[in-house]
C-alpha cells in the first residue's frame, strides 16, 4: 500500500511486533522514533532552554472551518527576549485537512488590558475548550495559576479567548476568585486556574467552565475549591457555584489538593454533564469526588451542584497520587452515553496504575472499578500522570491516551490503548524517543483532535522537558495497518 508524505511531516513507518502485558492486553512493541532530521521553517517563536513547551495542550475547532485545532501551553515561556520574565504562552496550530497542523497564534497575558504580568504568572498551565455559545467557534480558556495581581498577591487567574472565524480572540476581562466570586478571596498560593473543564447541560444548552484552585482555603482548610463560572451569551462567564470535599465522608484536610486535576461527562446518561475532581494528596493517598447538576423538570433555572459519590481504593497506600488525572469517555460506545471515568495515580505501586470505572446505577450514580492499567510499570514510570480519551481508530467509543513522563530517568513514553464493547482497553502501542535525554518527560500532557480531517483523532503527546526544557508535542496522524505517522509540533515548527 502507498501514502502521499506531506512534506513537513516527520513519518515514523517502523513495523511493530505483537507482544504480551502483564495487564493482560495484546501489545504492540514499543516504537522508539529518530527525530533528530526534522527541519523548521515559518516560527510562531524561538525554541529556549526551560519554555516548558508541551506542558499543556488542548484540541477544538477555534474558527468553525470544520477541522480541529491544536492549543499548546508553554508556562515558563519568556515572551520577548531571553532575560525577560518567564510569563508563559500558549501557541496555537491550525488544523488543514490532509495535511495536519500549522502554526497560527501566539496568546499571552498582554492580549488583556490591565492583567499584570510577573515571572511564574505561569500562562497556559492550564487550557479547556469548548464551543460555549453554540456559534460554531469553540472558545479557549487559559490558567495562569501563579499570576500575580497589581498589588502582589500571587493566586491565579483564568483568561478568556472567544472563537472567531480568524481564531482565539482574547476578551477584555480576565477571572480572578476576588472579582468574579462573591465570598472567595485571591490568596497567595490559591493556583487558581491550575485546572479547567467545560461541563455541559445538554438538555438546555448551558455550558459552564470548572476552575480548580488546588491551594484554596476554604472554611479554615486549606483542602483547595472548585468554582463553576456560566458562559452568558452576552456578557462571557459570571459565578455560578463553587464547592470543595468538605460534605464528602472524610471531610476536608489541608493540604488534599481538591481541584488538581478536573473533568466533566455524562456519566449517568442523563445529558447533562457530571463533574469529576481529582484530590491526589487526600488523606495522603488521593482521592476522586464525583458531582452533578441536579436535574431540572423544565426551563433554564440554575442546577444547583450536588454530591454524587468519593472514589478512594482502601487499597490505596501513602504518596500513590490517585486523581492526579482524570479523564471521562464514551469507552464502551454505548447508546445510552453514559461515559466511563478514567483515573490516574502515578505513584501507586511505584511505577503508576490507571484504573477505569463504570457507572452500574439504573438511576443516580454508581461507579465501580470496570479495569486497572499498569501492573507491569517500574518505579517512577509515572503511568497516569496525563490522561485523554478520543476516537484514535474511528470506530464506535472512546479510545485512551495515557502518559508515562517519568519512564526511563523521566524520558518518558506515551500509551495509546482501544476501547472495546466493554469498556476495557488494549494496548495498541507505547512510543518513546530513540535518543532520548533525561528529563524529556514524552508523556508528561496529552490529547487527542482530528487535525486532518481524517475521520479518526489524532493523538499528541506533549514533551515539555525535550531539548534542555525548550519542550515539544509530537502528533500521532492516522492508524494504518497498526502503524502511525507523526508530525513534530514546536515554536519553530513550519
Amino acid at each position: 500500500m502507498t501514502r502521499t508524505l506531506y512534506p513537513f511531516i516527520a513519518l515514523l513507518l517502523a513495523t511493530l511486533t505483537a507482544c504480551g502485558d502483564d495487564d493482560g492486553a495484546a501489545a504492540l512493541g514499543d516504537e522508539e522514533v529518530d527525530l533528530a532530521s526534522v527541519g523548521h521553517a515559518l516560527e510562531l517563536g524561538v525554541n529556549e532552554d526551560g519554555d516548558h513547551f508541551g506542558a499543556s495542550m488542548v484540541a477544538a475547532d477555534f474558527d468553525g472551518d470544520g477541522v480541529e485545532d491544536l492549543a499548546v501551553g508553554a508556562p515558563s515561556e519568556a515572551p520577548g527576549p531571553d532575560s525577560g520574565p518567564r510569563l508563559g504562552a500558549v501557541f496555537v496550530y491550525k488544523g488543514k485537512p490532509g495535511v495536519g497542523l500549522q502554526p497560527w497564534r501566539l496568546l499571552l497575558e498582554s492580549d488583556v488590558d490591565g492583567a499584570a504580568q510577573h515571572d511564574g504568572d505561569r500562562f497556559g498551565a492550564a487550557l479547556a475548550a469548548y464551543d460555549m455559545d453554540d456559534d460554531g467557534d469553540a472558545e479557549l480558556f487559559v490558567g495562569a495559576p501563579g499570576n500575580q495581581s497589581m498589588s502582589g498577591v500571587q493566586a491565579g487567574a483564568v483568561f478568556v479567548y472567544k472563537g472567531s472565524g480568524s481564531g482565539p480572540v482574547a476578551q477584555s476581562h480576565f477571572i480572578t476568585q476576588s472579582s468574579d466570586t462573591p465570598s472567595q478571596v485571591s490568596e497567595s498560593g490559591d493556583r487558581f486556574g491550575a485546572a479547567l473543564a467545560v461541563a455541559v447541560r445538554g438538555t438546555f444548552g448551558d455550558s459552564y467552565l470548572l476552575v480548580g484552585a488546588p491551594g484554596e482555603r476554604f472554611g479554615g482548610v486549606k483542602s483547595g475549591y472548585v468554582t463553576a463560572f456560566r458562559w452568558n451569551g452576552s456578557s462571557g462567564l459570571e459565578y455560578f457555584d463553587g464547592f470543595s470535599n468538605a460534605g464528602f465522608s472524610g471531610g476536608a484536610a489541608n493540604g488534599d489538593e481538591f481541584g488538581s486535576a478536573l473533568a466533566a461527562g455524562d456519566i449517568d446518561g442523563d445529558e447533562i454533564s457530571d463533574i469529576v475532581v481529582g484530590a491526589p494528596n487526600s488523606a495522603g493517598r488521593g482521592a476522586v469526588y464525583v458531582l452533578s447538576f441536579t436535574p431540572a423538570s423544565s426551563g433554564p433555572a440554575p442546577y444547583p451542584i450536588v454530591r454524587r459519590q468519593k472514589i478512594q481504593p482502601t487499597a490505596l497506600t501513602n504518596g500513590d497520587e490517585f486523581g492526579s488525572a482524570v479523564a471521562t469517555g464514551n469507552l464502551n460506545g454505548d447508546a445510552d452515553g453514559k461515559k466511563e471515568v478514567v483515573i490516574g495515580a502515578p505513584s501507586r505501586g511505584g511505577g503508576g496504575r490507571v484504573s477505569i470505572y463504570k457507572d452500574d446505577a439504573t438511576s443516580g450514580i454508581s461507579l465501580s472499578l470496570l479495569q486497572t492499567i499498569g501492573t507491569s510499570t517500574t518505579p517512577n514510570d509515572r503511568l497516569g500522570a496525563a490522561l485523554a480519551t478520543g476516537n484514535i481508530d474511528g470506530h464506535d467509543g472512546a479510545d485512551l491516551a495515557v502518559g508515562m513522563p517519568g519512564r526511563n530517568a523521566s524520558a518518558g513514553e506515551v500509551r495509546f490503548f482501544l476501547s472495546s464493547s466493554d469498556g476495557s482497553v488494549s494496548l495498541l502501542s507505547s512510543h518513546a524517543y530513540a535518543s532520548a535525554d533525561d528529563n524529556d518527560r514524552l508523556g508528561a500532557a496529552v490529547a487527542l483532535g482530528d487535525f486532518d480531517q481524517s475521520g479518526a483523532e489524532n493523538p499528541v503527546a506533549g514533551s515539555p522537558g525535550r531539548n534542555d526544557g525548550a519542550g515539544e508535542a509530537l502528533v500521532f496522524h492516522d492508524r494504518l495497518n497498526g502503524q502511525l505517522l507523526m508530525q513534530i509540533v514546536d515554536q519553530e515548527s513550519p
